[in-house]
């Protein structure tokens, strides 16, 4: 991959002699070329995609047997992954253990649908609920967060991001809101955090992500039909900024190669390399227009 082209290198598959294979709900690369899947049945699973046959390095987490909602490398350690667990616990996989005891295991207490890690301070990690509520926790003191707060209005929340300063947390949820979250103001002792800024979509929120080069931009994919990937600045947050539409069907997932460059897949198993400087289009003197 790179940003002038996208080349199949390999597949992967673990259900060659299954009856029921397993589902990936997430996939994360390690900066050592290799994937980490995390799937329905409580599986986290490494993989080198450069060898033949049987390419699973390990395979963690069998015996918890519930699904793994999202994956997080900390960003210290590319030897350490997080996963968040339907059953309401976040567990932290060392890769240089061939243990199946997890090392670290957070009790979320509710269903945490997506987390994220402080690029800065890398013992903090954050996640927000099925319930509708974002947490934060060091992970040095894993048995008590340090901040709970509701985050969507009692809405289920779906996704989250950490801004590259460690600053601002950004959270989207089925309420139809991303709210940006300045952690630098929150009372960790009143257990209290007020959103920084609202940002109103038109639909409910799947996966966000913070555009890199620009500190006040945020990116988003919709979780229902709305096939735009929209880039959205909280300097301006009553409408997107941009957004490129070349999906028949929503996005499922993004990610950005450098500031300009993003990569897209489509439910229609569709995969778009997009220039969002020359293909997407700029919703600034669109009359009428409302993102």
């Amino acid at each position: 991959m790179g940003p002038d082209k996208i080349m199949l290198r390999s597949t992967i598959s673990n259900g060659r002699r299954r009856s029921s294979p397993p589902h990936f709900n997430d996939v994360v690369w390690r900066p050592l070329d290799y994937i980490v899947t995390g799937s329905n049945i409580g599986k986290v699973m490494v993989w080198d995609p450069n060898r033949r046959g049987d390419q699973t390095v390990h395979a963690y987490g069998g015996d918890i047997g519930r699904t793994v909602q999202r994956l997080a490398v900390k960003p210290s350690d590319s030897n350490f992954v997080y996963a968040a667990y339907s059953e309401g616990h976040i567990c932290g996989w060392d890769f240089r253990s061939d243990s199946n005891t997890p090392s670290l295991r957070i009790t979320a207490s509710m269903v945490p649908q997506d987390i994220d890690c402080n690029p800065i301070d890398t013992n903090m990690i954050a996640a927000v609920t099925q319930e509708g509520r974002l947490s934060v926790w060091d992970v040095r003191k894993p048995t008590q967060s340090l901040i709970g707060v509701p985050a969507h209005a009692g809405k289920p929340a779906s996704c989250i991001s950490w801004h590259p300063t460690g600053r601002f947390i950004g959270t989207g949820g089925s309420d139809n809101t991303i709210r940006i979250w300045d952690f630098k103001a929150a009372s960790y002792k009143k257990n209290t955090a007020t959103p920084f800024c609202i940002i109103k979509t038109i639909s409910s929120l799947r996966r966000l992500k913070w555009r890199p080069g620009y500190d006040t931009q945020i990116s988003s994919s919709a979780s229902n039909s709305d096939p735009r990937l929209q880039v959205w600045d909280m300097r301006n947050p009553n409408h997107s900024m941009c957004f490129h539409q070349k999906h028949g069907d929503k996005v499922m997932g993004f990610a950005w190669y450098d500031e300009n460059t993003v990569w897209t897949a489509g439910r229609e198993r569709v995969i778009l390399q997009c220039d969002i400087r020359r293909d997407a289009m700029y919703t600034a003197g669109l009359l009428g227009y409302t993102a």
